[in-house]
């Protein structure tokens, strides 16, 4: 099951730089790399949000919750299918505002509005100050999956810095676009996988 598994993670990463490496490719000038050319698909959204909202309590935790509980504790799961729909709607609008305003990102948008430069910067900080420790339970809560499903083959320690350089890489070389679509496929391997370890188990 071990090499099965790190088989899987290899095929991961590079699908991930494979993805980055088109991406670069296709892209027509600099300002690209950072807002995806304004233009990411709609699927790729729609998995994405829906995933990070889902995972950010921990799979495993909700998973266990499940099975502890029954059905009654999958109201949780509802709710983060709500909150998925909700944050899609609202990420649809706020990039169309964007793209009719003829401004780069929504946080510009934001302070073009209001004329504050000093709302832009409190953006950017909540951003920071709320992606770093949900990135932080992500791969933490992933790493120790693994280091369970490999029976302490890959150390939690390990399993943190490959996670954190296979979800680089593609940032690096492809930028937004490219790290929105190989988050995309994860969720499209995720949505996969529950359903077939389900029918395995």
């Amino acid at each position: 099951m071990t090499p099965l598994l790190l088989s899987v993670l290899i095929l991961l990463v590079l699908y991930g730089v494979y993805i980055a490496a088109i991406t670069v490719r296709r892209e027509a000038s600099p300002a690209d790399f950072i807002d995806g050319e304004q233009a990411l698909p709609g699927w790729a959204v729609m998995f994405v949000l829906p995933a990070l909202v889902a995972t950010g309590p921990g799979l495993e935790q909700q998973l266990g919750l499940i099975t502890r509980f029954g059905l009654q504790a999958s109201h949780l799961a509802i709710g983060f299918v709500l909150t998925a729909m909700a944050a899609l709607l609202l990420w649809n609008r706020m990039w169309y505002v964007t793209r009719v305003a003829h401004l780069p990102t929504p946080g510009e948008a934001l302070g073009q509005f209001y004329g504050s430069v000093t709302l832009r910067v409190v953006m950017l900080g909540l951003t920071v100050l709320f992606a770093l420790p949900f990135s932080a339970n992500l791969l933490s809560s992933a790493a120790q999956l693994l280091e369970r499903a490999t029976d302490g083959l890959l150390p939690r320690t390990t399993g943190v810095w490959l996670l954190a350089i296979s979800l680089a890489i593609p940032a690096i070389i492809g930028g937004w676009r490219a790290t929105v679509m190989t988050l995309a496929m994860y969720a499209v391997f995720l949505a996969l996988f529950l359903p077939g370890a389900t029918v395995l188990a």
